[in-house]
């Protein structure tokens, strides 16, 4: 109201026949630094300066699925005003700061924020100033069946089989198959990549008796039955197999009356 300004008046300008001189001071102004200037003061305030900093958690099973980007950019924001941005990379820890910032405006304490441009294949979460990303790795299934060639009978096949499978030629994990599965398999809830590179399954088979063993191309596994086929069952096939018998043995007794014949 009075403009930031005094006057003391009616003031003596002489005591004992010599001029007075007169001089002010001001009682200390917390947060200020008072500077005199002959009769004017001059008060100085340096505007308090706040930092906001962060860092990234990634949450990727180390990035197994070799999705992670080079570099994120994080954004800062004044009571929802974008004022800021910077560019993040491993070379900086995944970590981040913004400097010199004022802490207010117009007497009120800024509230500051950051956003994350988004990141494909992540979510994102905010902790203060902290930023998690998630990526879930991507999982893959095998699906395979078995096919049964050249067979005489059915009966000459196992009651099961043994399926293995490998990832980049290591063994992870086996099952047996039945016809009660209708000769078909999975291996579910497998890991698609490893170390950013996606993963080669393959499968084997344990030898089944009497077949021969092929993998087909979309795990189709081909057994082709190739021992001789045994003799045949049928009522011919008796006679057939009687008489052969009953041609041996007498010509059996008859070479050996004529041996004795001659001596």
């Amino acid at each position: 109201e009075d403009g930031w300004s005094w006057s003391f008046t009616d003031l003596d300008k002489y005591k004992d026949g010599k001029e007075i001189e007169y001089t002010i001071t001001e009682d200390a102004v917390d947060g200020y630094t008072s500077e005199v200037d002959g009769s004017d003061v001059i008060n100085t305030h340096e505007a308090e300066k706040t930092t906001v900093e962060g860092k990234k958690t990634w949450n990727d099973a180390n990035d197994q699925d070799g999705k992670r980007p080079v570099s994120i950019t994080i954004n800062l924001f004044a009571d929802g005003e974008k004022i800021d941005s910077v560019t993040v990379t491993a070379k900086e820890g995944w970590s981040w700061k913004f400097t010199d910032l004022d802490k207010y405006k117009n007497g009120k304490e800024i509230k500051y924020t950051i956003t994350e441009d988004a990141v494909e294949g992540y979510t994102t979460t905010y902790d203060g100033y902290d930023v998690i990303n998630t990526h879930v790795p991507e999982k893959t299934e095998v699906n395979g069946s078995k096919t049964w060639k050249a067979e005489t009978e059915k009966s000459v096949r196992p009651d099961s089989i043994t399926v293995r499978l490998y990832a980049d030629g290591v063994e992870i994990d086996s099952i047996k198959v039945t016809e009660k599965d209708d000769w078909k398999f999975t291996f579910k809830g497998l890991d698609k990549y490893k170390d950013g590179k996606e993963i080669k399954y393959t499968i084997t088979e344990d030898p089944v008796p009497g077949y021969t063993t092929e993998i087909k191309e979309g795990y189709v596994i081909e057994n082709t039955w190739t021992t001789v086929p045994p003799p045949p069952t049928s009522d011919y096939g008796v006679i057939a197999m009687i008489a052969t018998m009953i041609i041996s043995a007498l010509g059996a007794v008859f070479f050996k009356r004529r041996r004795k014949k001659t001596y």
